[in-house]
């Protein structure tokens, strides 16, 4: 498994109270499919465009509840996590699933997580010889755009927009894309 493509679910900020239950920043909605259900909780130098930055497994765990407290902050418990100082052990450590085990789980709906887009193919169905692959996804809350490298151009495609015109099969069908591309100096 490729360790730099793991996913960032959340983050364990600090315990909240004396039985274990952990304050932790979320990102995305991987974490709310099955409670409860195995985690990987890893150690990493950081996160960038929602990959753990070196990560290192740390342990697998059950999260067996998580409830909203805020926008993207979520009350946690873990499995054998009963007190305060166990609590504190975790403190810094992230949730992460590997960008293949996603796919696999949760990957196909409708509509698609946003890291169904990571390393998509982009094409464009009206200049058949713009295409390339979307090398990074930055999630604007209400919007997100793709960053498609497109034969060595660069180019940020606004996900909800007239220049996409569907998504399916890890294929992003777009029109018009070099009305997007930088104007040349």
């Amino acid at each position: 498994m490729n360790q730099k493509n793991i996913l960032q679910l959340g983050k364990i900020q600090r315990p909240r109270g004396l039985k274990g239950e952990l304050r932790v920043i979320t990102t995305g909605e991987l974490l709310y499919h099955r409670i409860p259900q195995k985690v990987s909780l890893y150690r990493a130098m950081g996160h960038a465009y929602g990959f753990l930055e070196e990560p290192i497994k740390e342990r697998e765990i059950w999260l067996t509840s998580i409830r909203r407290e805020g926008p993207a902050l979520h009350i946690v418990t873990l499995d054998g996590i009963t007190t305060r100082e166990a609590a504190e052990e975790l403190r810094g450590l992230y949730f992460g699933i590997s960008l293949e085990t996603a796919m696999k789980r949760y990957g196909g709906g409708d509509p698609p997580y946003l890291f169904e887009y990571i390393y998509a193919k982009v094409r464009d169905v009206v200049e058949e010889n713009l295409f390339g692959e979307v090398i990074r996804v930055y999630d604007r809350g209400v919007d997100f755009l793709l960053e498609a490298d497109l034969g060595g151009k660069r180019v940020l495609i606004p996900g909800k927009s007239p220049y996409v015109r569907r998504f399916e099969n890890g294929v992003l069908e777009c029109e018009h894309l070099r009305e997007l591309f930088a104007e040349e100096e």
